[in-house]
């Protein structure tokens, strides 16, 4: 027994008392036929009539209207003078923070030459030998120290007054030595080459 085989329309779909949004098929517009050609011939690798499949676009060559182009030697030139003031400017940073590190370090020595100043003080006035052993060997520490950080003693008794590296507390009468450092109240001291911390001297004179 075959069943018959019934289409559903919109007519069917339409719910009782709603009216049907549904268009007629004769009230359908056509599709036009130009316009699907043309998207046709539109698409991608489809060449166009009267147009080279391999055309380019046109490009524009050189500077706007109106502004001329720099030549290739200014923009080297800029360049190089930009490198060189990188260079300074990098020299300089690192000449200064060398700088405030050596201060510092000055700063710092010069407190340990405090403790050697009491410490050589002290070798005076010590009678114990066992003491004075010990404190002998804690100052002869210091100095090697001081040493090796590049810190040497500048020379004074004996030698001519230099207001460079000698600080005069006193002057006193003495045959021969006009001028001259004849006592030494407070060691000197150079740090590479430069002054650390002069000499407190005093010096003779030679109205005797």
């Amino acid at each position: 027994m075959r069943i018959p085989v019934r289409h559903i329309t919109d007519r069917d779909l339409a719910v009782p008392g709603e009216q049907s949004l549904a268009v007629p098929a004769e009230e359908r517009p056509e599709r036009p036929v130009e316009a699907e050609s043309s998207l046709r011939e539109a698409r991608p690798g489809k060449e166009q009539p009267g147009r080279p499949a391999d055309a380019e676009l046109p490009r524009r060559e050189g500077p706007p209207a109106g502004l001329e182009p720099a030549p290739q030697g200014d923009y080297q030139d800029l360049y190089l003078r930009a490198m060189a003031e990188m260079a300074n400017y990098r020299q300089r940073v690192e000449a200064r923070a060398q700088e405030q590190v050596e201060e510092e370090r000055r700063r710092l020595l010069r407190e340990f030459l405090e403790f050697a100043d009491n410490l050589e003080l002290a070798l005076g006035h010590l009678d114990e030998p066992g003491l004075r052993q010990g404190v002998r060997q804690t100052w002869e520490g210091l100095r090697r120290f001081l040493e090796r950080e590049g810190v040497e003693a500048v020379a004074a008794r004996g030698q001519p007054f230099d207001p460079q590296v000698h600080e005069a507390v006193a002057t006193v009468a003495h045959p021969g030595g006009a001028g001259r450092v004849v006592e030494e109240v407070q060691r000197g001291y150079r740090y590479r080459g430069k002054l650390l911390r002069p000499a407190r001297v005093v010096v003779g004179r030679g109205d005797v």
